[in-house]
């Protein structure tokens, strides 16, 4: 499959995604206790969430490594997918508090 069908497909994927959210986006005040619990919800699900699978920065790395996935998904995305530290101690003590 050449990449620029890859590419075209995730094009269309995001302005489907965007349109779904935009439909759908929920405005959130900080400081209003229902919203509150909303961002307390957010913040649980963001810290659970894991990658199952092989996350590859620069493309496979052993000589052994499959050259063919079928039925996977995949994500691309332009950031760190490793949790900074400040972050992490922020997101303990918000959660040890609910």
């Amino acid at each position: 499959m050449h990449p620029r069908v890859l590419v075209d497909g995730f094009e269309i994927a995001k302005k489907a995604t965007l349109q779904f959210l935009e439909k759908f986006k929920t405005l959130v005040v900080m400081g209003d206790e229902p919203d509150k619990d909303i961002l307390k919800m957010v913040a649980r699900t963001t810290v659970r969430t894991k990658v199952e699978g092989l996350v590859l920065d620069h493309g496979s790395r052993h000589p052994n490594m499959k050259r063919r996935a079928e039925n996977c998904y995949i994500l691309t995305c332009n950031m760190s997918l490793e949790y900074e530290k400040r972050v992490l101690v922020h997101l303990k003590l918000l959660l040890g508090n609910i």
